[in-house]
């Protein structure tokens, strides 16, 4: 039985900044989406968000200035909300932000998919960067089964096939699959062909 590699990902940073806690500490948590997994400092973010709020007062101020200059503040305050966005930051957040005024010092890093976490890539107070890896995750709700198939059996074999497996580990139990890979090298000294 093996990781079901195409479910494989990577939770990385879309900011800089210095990782003061985090909710996921252990190999083999599970990671469920839109879950907090982090908390950071990050001066990018404390300035996008003065840059949204200074825009917001723009607007505001010059709603009655020439046309030209409400497009380009309404241009204007829409990039700097697009910026938030980019860094990951939820409706609900920038949302709060225009009605409180108030700029956050720490961003709450949410995971955007879920699984179970292979390795925690990350300590408390490490200072990261756009594009590090936080966790590396699985989908661990499917699984690749490898067998090995004598040559003389292989022809009975075909890609898309069902199967039906039963183990001794949970006994009673059926688990159904279907062939999606035969190796196309046999081994010489044992005359198989793995099957996934």
């Amino acid at each position: 039985v093996a990781m079901n590699e195409s479910g494989r990902t990577y939770i990385t940073s879309r900011v800089e900044g210095r990782v003061d806690e985090l909710y996921i500490t252990a190999d083999g948590d599970y990671i469920a989406p839109g879950q907090a997994i982090a908390v950071l400092y990050s001066p990018t973010y404390l300035a996008a968000q003065q840059e949204y709020l200074l825009t917001l007062d723009n607007v505001q101020k010059l709603k009655n200035a020439g046309n030209d200059v409400v497009q380009i503040n309404g241009r204007l305050k829409d990039a700097a909300r697009r910026k938030l966005q980019l860094l990951n930051v939820s409706n609900d957040d920038i949302i709060h932000l225009e009605h409180t005024r108030q700029p956050k010092e720490l961003m709450t890093i949410y995971a955007p998919f879920g699984g179970t976490v292979l390795e925690k890539q990350v300590l408390p107070g490490a200072y990261i960067m756009p594009g590090d890896k936080l966790y590396s995750l699985s989908d661990l709700s499917t699984v690749w089964l490898y067998i090995d198939v004598y040559e003389k059996d292989i022809a009975g074999v075909s890609p898309g096939q069902s199967v039906a497996v039963n183990s001794s580990a949970y006994p009673g139990e059926n688990f159904n699959g279907q062939v999606t890979f035969i190796n196309p090298i046999l081994d010489d000294a044992t005359r198989t062909v793995k099957v996934r």
